[in-house]
């Protein structure tokens, strides 16, 4: 989260047609670092273009995926990691760490853009990159909405796990590729 906000306060100026959210519970354990966060935002002037959500209901979660062009996932430690996946998804392009799997989740170039774990001036340019191009950052977000269907959808998940369990009960070795499934 300091990453991203390290990145918002400087890149924000630069364009004025974007406007950050951040979600997710801020337990009291982490209240210094959150306030930290804002006290660097309010000095940046951005209060009102970096907005701290909290913690929010699925529904709300869902309507918040549907209004973003990009979602940041500058994870120092993750491991599958849900919200670019749910973002992508939604149709939003994504820039995230080479952490856990957002290696194998994301194109570069094509959905979205990686940069190393934990390196905030990669984070910053890979960002300003996509804020700089709103055609390919919408474009970006097309191919990650086709991403995730393709790669993720219910029905895949689902007849990888059945072939799962259907190899274990036949007594056979686990099937080492998801079988393909027609979408509908």
């Amino acid at each position: 989260t300091d990453l991203f906000v390290d990145a918002m306060c400087e890149l924000l100026p630069r364009h004025p047609d974007f406007t950050a959210v951040l979600t997710g519970l801020c337990k009291p354990a982490h209240q210094r670092f959150q306030a930290a966060l804002k006290e660097r935002i309010r000095r940046a002037g951005l209060e009102k273009r970096v907005v701290f959500l909290g913690n929010l209901g699925h529904a709300d979660v869902k309507r918040w995926q549907r209004r973003v062009s990009l979602c940041v996932a500058p994870s120092r430690s993750e491991g599958f990691g849900l919200a670019p996946l749910e973002a992508m998804a939604s149709g939003a392009a994504v820039v995230a760490s080479r952490s856990g799997y957002f290696p194998q989740m994301i194109q570069p170039g094509i959905t979205g853009a990686l940069c190393e774990t934990g390196n905030g001036r990669a984070l910053t340019e890979a960002i300003e990159k996509l804020l700089s191009d709103p055609a390919t950052l919408l474009q970006m977000g097309q191919a990650a909405r086709r991403r995730a269907v393709e790669r993720h959808a219910i029905a895949r998940e689902v007849a990888a796990i059945d072939a799962v369990y259907d190899a274990l009960l036949a007594g056979d070795a686990l099937p080492r590729k998801q079988p393909p499934v027609t979408e509908t």
